[in-house]
């Protein structure tokens, strides 16, 4: 039939990669090379031998005995998009400490995400919470100090998606409180960082409860930005204090990246004065 109508073909759903050539190849129910007789192959009217190209046209009429020149056969395939992921939070290369916040955010252009799963190093994998924005809680107060490689990847029921990945630093460290002594309206304390990195946001309390009647109860505390590995800072109560007896001393210590300390004493309070035994 020299002048065709438009006719219409449903080809089974197949799995194909993105961006990559397929060829779809029919032929007449009868005849031979020389009838009507169609396929993807050599690009006739492409310029050049390139492979299909998208928008391109595509066709191999060699073998017709009509003129091709005016022919224009064309077809349109429908890759499969896999499902994509990001890490958002924390940043590549930052320090971390404690319980870990990972988030982040998963799509899927042609379905839905069903899942997001993250790792950490060469660990198994671990369902997150929620889909196209996602969390997961990492617990690193028992994890080895150093660089740790976060992984994470999405699912849509079909495929997974690239896998995509962070590094941070585990910078615990350790604090200890030393020395404790009393003086006029004051309880001085030092915080020693007996870890390897600096302590980060230092939260420092010290409670003073007890004397006659228990009429004692004073609790003072501050922050210090970072105290250096192997340093040690003092701290001391600016409130005013006064009583007679015996007393409670706690003095508490914790960072963003050391674990809480405590440290319990007994004291004299005379008047405005501490004693701590």
């Amino acid at each position: 039939m020299s002048y065709p109508d438009w006719f219409e073909v449903d080809l089974p759903n197949i799995s194909v990669v993105p961006e990559s050539t397929y060829y779809i190849v029919w032929t007449t129910t009868s005849g031979d090379i020389g009838e009507p007789f169609f396929w993807w192959g050599y690009g006739k009217v492409n310029p050049g031998d390139d492979l299909y190209t998208r928008g391109s046209q595509w066709l191999n009429c060699d073998y017709l005995w009509y003129d091709v020149s005016f022919a224009d056969f064309c077809f349109k395939t429908f890759g499969y998009s896999i499902p994509s992921v990001t890490i958002t939070v924390p940043v590549d290369g930052s320090s971390v400490y404690g319980l870990v916040s990972i988030q982040g955010t998963a799509v899927d252009n042609d379905g839905v995400v069903q899942k997001v799963e993250v790792k950490i190093d060469d660990g198994s994998w671990m369902s997150a919470t929620g889909t196209t924005n996602w969390n997961y809680n990492w617990d690193t107060t028992n994890v080895v100090n150093g660089y740790h490689v976060i992984h994470a990847r999405s699912y849509d029921g079909e495929s997974y998606s690239n896998e995509v990945s962070i590094g941070v630093n585990v910078t615990k460290t350790e604090l200890l409180i030393e020395d404790v002594n009393g003086a006029y309206n004051s309880v001085y304390a030092d915080i020693h960082n007996i870890g390897d990195f600096d302590a980060n946001n230092v939260n420092i309390t010290i409670l003073i409860q007890g004397g006659l009647f228990n009429r004692i109860n004073v609790e003072d505390s501050g922050t210090t930005p970072v105290i250096q590995s192997d340093e040690l800072y003092t701290f001391h109560t600016d409130k005013n204090i006064f009583g007679f007896g015996l007393v409670d001393i706690i003095i508490s210590a914790e960072a963003n990246n050391a674990d809480m300390v405590t440290k319990e004493l007994k004291g004299l309070a005379l008047g405005s004065y501490i004693f701590v035994f």
